[in-house]
């Protein structure tokens, strides 16, 4: 039954965005998926120096792969994929287990907030052939903004992920 959900979930995002999605593939590190034709992807290790914040602070106790880091700029949130070198405490506290597609993924929220601005984390943690691969969903906004986050976006972007 999952497999047939996944397939469904899979061609409907497939069939809905055919004209409007990429495909990154990352040999190195063994993954591909597909993204939003307008979000903007970039290889680069120096992503703390763009944010007030730390955007990778969910992770900022493992020792993480730099020359991994991939950052995807959508108009309302940023995605982050990396992989980590050394995690010592797999699943991480208050995580719940969740399957997307083929895949057993670790999804945690946090949030942070400062100088009037909230950032609202949502990680997951994928372990896979003894690497363990990392994508943090950032939001970012006005502190006053109410704004509701449908997961089932991320939830959609993550079915399209395929590893070797």
């Amino acid at each position: 039954m999952q497999t047939l959900i996944s397939f469904i979930l899979f061609f409907s995002l497939s069939t809905a965005y055919a004209d409007e999605l990429k495909v990154y593939v990352n040999k190195k590190q063994g993954y591909e998926f597909k993204y939003p034709v307008n979000a903007q992807l970039s290889t680069n290790e120096n992503v703390r120096q763009n944010f007030y914040l730390d955007p990778l602070q969910p992770i900022e106790n493992y020792k993480i792969d730099l020359q991994s880091i991939v950052t995807i700029t959508f108009p309302d949130k940023y995605l982050f994929i990396l992989s980590l070198k050394k995690a010592p405490d797999l699943p991480p506290s208050n995580s719940q287990k969740i399957i997307i597609g083929e895949y057993q993924f670790w999804r945690k929220y946090t949030s942070d907030a400062a100088m009037g601005h909230t950032y609202e984390y949502y990680t997951y943690y994928l372990v896979h052939k003894n690497k363990i691969y990392v994508f943090i969903f950032l939001f970012t906004s006005n502190t006053s903004d109410q704004r509701i986050i449908n997961t089932e976006d991320l939830n959609n972007i993550l079915e399209t992920l395929r590893l070797a």
